[in-house]
């Protein structure tokens, strides 16, 4: 394990880190690293922490948010000064690397197999880039334009070139998805700010990012 980046959040309450394992995975034909974030919440002084398992497709830089149930995707551990149980701890860390190796595919394997077409395409992304409308007319105003950016702004990374063996699938939806809220920000110093980035993730702080809630919106949708 390699440690990436230390920092606190919530006013000092969350003090993380982000470690790279060198677990390293064929995920549908895509190179998928696994990383850990630790989180120790100073709020529960129990003498344990949080630990998120993250997987990240290489290529993009994006990682796999919102597709693994929580029993997966996180637990709770206890620490301590024993090397006997920090060793049984490592083992239990990383047989749960490989859990959620296998829990990804599975559902990564789903989603390519939902056929989604232009009309249905449309319709999702009028769902999570809803227009402002008065009696049915869309407005023509500053909030609007914004959207329409956004919009275009998504249907851009549906067309990266790298997802041209998934088209009109599920998966490449879910993929222009995750690129779209991890790589693409509202303000360019939000871009920066790694708490602001952490909140994408589901679980890191009080509430996730509304931009990144767009993820679980559309694994709904796909459903």
């Amino acid at each position: 394990m390699n440690l990436e980046c230390i920092n606190v959040a919530n006013n000092g309450a969350l003090l993380y880190g982000i470690f790279k394992s060198d677990k390293i995975v064929q995920v549908l034909d895509r190179e998928t690293e696994s990383y850990l974030l630790v989180i120790n919440d100073h709020i529960k002084p129990d003498g344990k922490v949080d630990i998120y398992y993250l997987l990240a497709d290489a290529q993009f830089g994006s990682v796999y948010s919102a597709i693994l149930p929580n029993s997966i995707y996180k637990c709770r551990m206890k620490i301590a000064d024993s090397p006997r149980f920090n060793e049984a701890s490592a083992i239990t860390i990383y047989n749960s690397i490989d859990t959620a190796f296998d829990r990804l595919t599975y559902k990564l394997d789903k989603l390519r197999n939902i056929e989604v077409d232009v009309s249905k395409t449309q319709a999702i992304i009028d769902e999570l880039f809803p227009l402002i409308r008065v009696d049915g007319e869309v407005l023509d105003n500053k909030s609007n334009e914004n959207i329409m950016n956004q919009q275009d702004t998504y249907r851009n990374c549906l067309d990266n070139d790298a997802l041209d063996d998934v088209r009109n699938t599920g998966y490449q939806m879910y993929m222009a998805m995750i690129d779209y809220t991890q790589h693409h920000f509202k303000s360019s110093s939000s871009a920066y700010d790694i708490n602001k980035k952490m909140t994408i993730l589901p679980g890191f702080g009080s509430s996730i990012d509304a931009e990144g809630a767009k993820v679980s919106k559309l694994l709904k949708l796909l459903k």
